[in-house]
């Protein structure tokens, strides 16, 4: 799959996750003081799996954050090491190597 294909595809399915998480959150809202008929309200079911839809979807969000950010630290770290490495050679550091 080529960068372009890719790129699409993650942009199709960021839309679709926040197409699902805005409407479960306008269906609540709106639903929120329907006329409940009882212990099997259809309605309160509906609810019910809207907010389980947006607390995974939001857990998956925060696991995601948080390994995006280690991953971005972790490079930094493993980058500023390789530099630092590779500054400090004889011929960098200017060594007379003479006997």
């Amino acid at each position: 799959m080529t960068n372009k294909k890719r790129r699409v595809v993650a942009i199709v399915l960021a839309a679709a996750v926040l197409f699902v998480m805005l409407f479960s959150a306008v269906y609540i809202a709106e639903e929120a003081g329907h006329d409940c008929i009882g212990e099997n309200c259809p309605v309160c079911c509906q609810i019910n799996s809207c907010r389980n839809v947006l607390e995974n979807l939001s857990l998956a969000v925060y696991i995601f954050t948080f390994i995006a950010c280690v991953k971005f630290t972790l490079q930094k770290v493993v980058s500023s090491l390789r530099k630092n490495i590779q500054n400090q050679t004889p011929v960098n550091l200017k060594v007379k190597l003479s006997d």
